[in-house]
């Protein structure tokens, strides 16, 4: 074993990404993920989409729209790099050893990096994380959809209700043995039907025109209205995803996009409301022989 699997604790933490553009880049997938945690993100991407403006004004997180300066790259715990910026991690290693200095991570440069991120399945506070150390990460991610649905999204409320006994039951049962078998009984997963019983995730009410929910797992374009957010779970994290926003309009105006993104061998798909049900409804978008790639689609 190479890589140790570790649970780093990020609050107070902070976190820099840095890319070239959001639309598609891979620095994408890191953002959305730590923006999970509660760490304190900075995104520097120079040219980022508005769907990425979007979903950092509403996750709170400081973007700047140029790269970093030098003094910039020491004042952070993590730093994540997209390939085209690794040199920036000689830059950082190269510094006196007494200057302080971030834990690294290059996308797709192990050899460059620190540590690398696995493939998730989160219930929080109940995470589970895989990882093949960068040797099959379509492997990791066929592992992670396979677990999924055998996990109740209760699981996480399950483990903090523990949390708030234990204090108490360190008085009502002060006997090491006695505790214990409590929490054998608390926690006897046969309860949950784990093997049989699909999690509120992949079983959620869809409305009748929907495709699969399963369909997601290979997605290559994802477009979503933020409240349908915790469904993305169900896709691939290297996806690219479209925040869609739901002013006067734009329905029209997104539909007819993601129409032209499905380019042949592109999979793209919208999670959106049903307007007559109020169920997400997932839609396959296929390009017909007439559309034409607008270059801001590109």
């Amino acid at each position: 074993m190479r890589y140790f699997p570790l649970f780093y604790d990020t609050k107070g933490r902070r976190v820099g990404l840095v890319g070239s553009s959001i639309g598609g880049d891979a620095i994408e997938s890191k953002l959305r993920l730590f923006a999970k945690t509660q760490a304190e993100l900075v995104l520097y991407v120079p040219r980022p989409d508005k769907s990425l403006e979007r979903f950092v004004a509403r996750k709170g997180i400081a973007l700047h729209r140029r790269l970093p300066d030098g003094d910039e790259l020491t004042r952070f715990d993590i730093l994540i790099l997209d390939r085209a910026h690794r040199h920036l991690a000689a830059k950082i290693k190269s510094l006196e050893s007494t200057k302080a200095k971030p834990l690294i991570a290059v996308i797709d440069g192990a050899e460059d990096s620190d540590f690398i991120t696995g493939a998730l399945v989160d219930r929080d506070p109940v995470t589970i994380a895989i990882g093949t150390e960068g040797t099959a990460p379509v492997l990791a991610r066929r592992l992670k959809h396979a677990i999924e649905p055998c996990l109740p999204r209760t699981l996480g409320a399950l483990a903090t209700r523990a949390a708030a006994l234990r204090a108490r039951l360190r008085d009502d049962l002060p006997d090491p043995k006695l505790r214990r078998r409590f929490w054998e009984k608390f926690f006897d997963l046969s309860k949950f039907r784990l093997s049989s019983e699909p999690s509120e995730l992949f079983s959620r009410p869809l409305a009748d025109a929907s495709v699969p929910m399963a369909s997601l797992v290979d997605a290559d374009i994802v477009a979503y209205e933020p409240e349908y957010e915790g469904l993305l779970e169900a896709t691939r994290r290297e996806a690219r995803f479209i925040e869609i926003d739901k002013s006067a309009g734009a329905h029209d105006t997104i539909t007819h996009q993601l129409d032209k993104l499905a380019t042949p061998g592109q999979r793209v798909f919208s999670i959106r409301r049903d307007a007559r049900t109020g169920d997400p409804v997932i839609t396959h978008h296929r390009q017909s022989p007439n559309h034409a790639l607008h270059p801001d689609c590109q």
